[in-house]
C-alpha cells in the first residue's frame, strides 16, 4: 500500500499526538541516546589506552578489562566532582604530554589509594 505525502503527515501528527505513544517515543530516544553514549565511550577508551599505552605503568598489566585512568597527582576526586568521564577523558587526551594521567590496572589503583599516593608495587623497590 503506497501512502500518500499527505496521508502520511496526518498519520504522524495524530500518532504524536497520543500520549501513550509520546512515552513510547522517549523511551525509544532515550535508549538510543544511551547507545551512542556507550559508543562514545568506548571510542574514546580505545583512543586513551593508545595514546598513553594499553598497559598498566606500575605492574605492566596488559587486560584492557583492568586498565582505567589514574590521576597522578591524586586530585580525581574534585575533578569527578566538577566533570563527567567523558570530559575527563578528552582533557587527558589533550594534556597527554603533560604527566598528570596514566593507566594503571585496578589492584595499582586501589593499593595507591590505600598506600598514600603509592603503589605497594614501586614501595617495594
Amino acid at each position: 500500500m503506497a501512502w500518500d505525502i499527505r496521508e502520511k503527515k496526518a498519520y504522524q501528527k495524530r500518532w504524536n499526538a497520543d500520549p501513550a505513544n509520546k512515552a513510547k517515543k522517549k523511551l525509544y530516544d532515550q535508549s538510543r541516546r544511551a547507545g551512542r553514549r556507550k559508543k562514545e565511550m568506548a571510542r574514546l577508551r580505545g583512543r586513551l589506552l593508545s595514546v598513553y599505552g594499553p598497559k598498566c605503568t606500575c605492574c605492566g598489566e596488559t587486560e584492557e578489562q583492568f586498565l582505567s585512568l589514574d590521576h597522578v597527582h591524586n586530585n580525581g576526586s574534585d575533578e569527578r566532582k566538577r566533570m563527567d568521564r567523558s570530559t575527563i577523558y578528552r582533557k587527558a587526551l589533550k594534556s597527554q604530554p603533560s604527566g598528570d594521567y596514566q593507566i594503571l590496572c585496578w589492584n595499582c589503583q586501589r593499593g595507591k589509594y590505600l598506600n598514600g599516593g603509592i603503589c605497594p608495587h614501586k614501595s617495594k623497590k
